[in-house]
């Protein structure tokens, strides 16, 4: 039996976007038996890309596999850590604000208290 053609070309130039980057290592990570092991990129994320005969083939009635429900997982994780990265990248300079000011109000804290524990 021939191997199925790939949907996804190994040049292919949205492999080096960043939200697919990172959904190939949360499938790696995923991956307990090594499937993956040695397979490209575009090998590893051509099952997830559906063509029209490849929709025809869901089922409509019935649970997911196991497999789906696994790479969708993985999606929502990866898109979880992109959205993490960036918003921390454009907070880091609100934090360094937000950090000077948590030690400040500690200083006037430790200050408020030594001033009540001299008053009594």
């Amino acid at each position: 039996m021939a191997a199925p053609e790939l949907v996804v070309q190994e040049d292919d130039v949205n492999l080096q976007s960043d939200i697919v980057k990172d959904y190939i290592k949360q499938l790696r990570a995923i991956d307990t038996y090594d499937t993956y092991e040695g397979w490209s990129e575009a090998r590893i994320i051509d099952p997830v890309v559906l063509t029209k005969e490849r929709k025809q083939k869901i089922p409509v009635i019935g649970d997911p596999e196991e497999i789906t429900i696994a790479r969708l997982k993985a999606y929502y994780n990866s898109l979880a850590t992109l959205i993490e990265k960036k918003s921390v990248q454009f907070g880091s300079n609100q934090m360094t604000t937000l950090n000077s000011l948590v030690v400040s109000i500690s200083v006037y804290v430790s200050i408020f208290q030594a001033q009540a524990m001299i008053s009594q």
